[in-house]
């Protein structure tokens, strides 16, 4: 990880995200149902948020930990990566977010309703900035990402399928306009459809799709 984080700093990116949810390697350390290791690594919650604190801190090295974010997705129970005790969930986050404090790393991401008492526990916890998303049902709008970013809540809302349906959403938001549909049938399809051929306000000639 290091090692690609280094490559796309080279590339021109501005920094990376560990992504330590949604079922994800990282991910798979921190849930008991699927980290059934017997050595550091496994067991209680401090020894199963090691690998996660260890790969941000090996990524933060390589490029600086002002550059590095982090995701979690506590509880969502993705891809086999279970976490369906309350008590041992919250421990584990906990230890994750209190470790993941002191190396300085720019963001923590989470996913999963921001109200929940244990997201909100951990946003509180984490020392730099905090980004937010709500998960799949309901899409995020204006007057969600509104609302979620005010005071006191998180410094920044993560938007997905209106962004991969709209390239130039923040334009339409910010003036009112009518919002295109993502095509699942293109997303992560493998090729420019769905990415690259959305019409745009700005280009002469092209009609916004209606939702």
């Amino acid at each position: 990880m290091p090692h690609a984080a280094r490559a796309a700093r080279g590339a021109g990116v501005d920094g990376v995200e560990v992504h330590a949810a949604n079922g994800y390697l990282p991910h798979q350390f921190l849930s008991p149902a699927t980290d059934h290791r017997t050595d550091a690594y496994g067991g209680d919650p401090l020894a199963r948020v090691r690998f996660v604190t260890e790969v941000a801190d090996a990524v933060g090295k390589a490029i600086g930990a002002d550059r590095v974010g982090i995701r979690v997705s506590p509880g969502i129970n993705l891809h086999g990566a279970l976490e369906e005790e309350p008590h041992e969930t919250a421990g584990t986050y906990q230890a994750l977010v209190d470790q993941l404090s002191a190396p300085g790393l720019a963001y923590l991401h989470t996913i999963g309703d921001p109200g929940e008492p244990l997201v909100k526990d951990l946003l509180d916890r984490f020392t730099g900035s905090t980004l937010v998303n709500t998960g799949w049902e309901p899409v995020t709008d204006p007057a969600t990402a509104t609302e979620l970013t005010g005071p006191g809540r998180a410094d920044v809302i993560a938007v997905g399928r209106p962004f991969i349906a709209d390239p130039d959403l923040v334009t339409r938001w910010r003036n009112g306009r009518p919002l295109g549909n993502a095509d699942p049938a293109t997303i992560y399809g493998g090729d420019p459809r769905g990415y690259t051929d959305h019409p745009r306000y700005d280009q002469p000639g092209h009609a916004a799709p209606v939702s």
